[in-house]
C-alpha cells in the first residue's frame, strides 16, 4: 500500500455517537464518528468536528461533507457550509 491524497469532499453516509469512549480516547469524549463516500470513490471513516447534542445537530444522512483537517490517522469532517 503506499500512501495517496485525494480531495476531502463527499456525502454522509452513517454516524455514531460515541460516548463511552476506550481509555485511549477517554480524554476525547463524547464524540461523533461519521463515514463519508468521498466523491473520488473511496469510503472514509473519520470524527464530524463537531459533536451534535442530540440527533437534530447532527448533519442528514446525505448531506455534503468536506475534509477540515484532523491528526495522524484520524480524519475530520464538517458539513460544506461550516467547512468554508
Amino acid at each position: 500500500m503506499e500512501p495517496a491524497t485525494v480531495a476531502g469532499d463527499g456525502v454522509l453516509v452513517s454516524w455514531t455517537l460515541v460516548r463511552r469512549p476506550p481509555t485511549r480516547f477517554q480524554a476525547d469524549g463524547p464524540y461523533a464518528v461519521a463515514v463519508v463516500d468521498l466523491d473520488c470513490g473511496v469510503r472514509l471513516t473519520g470524527r464530524l468536528a463537531r459533536t451534535p447534542e442530540t440527533e437534530a445537530d447532527a448533519p442528514p444522512l446525505g448531506a455534503r461533507m468536506r475534509f477540515c483537517g484532523g491528526r495522524t490517522g484520524m480524519a475530520m469532517f464538517a458539513p460544506e457550509a461550516e467547512a468554508g
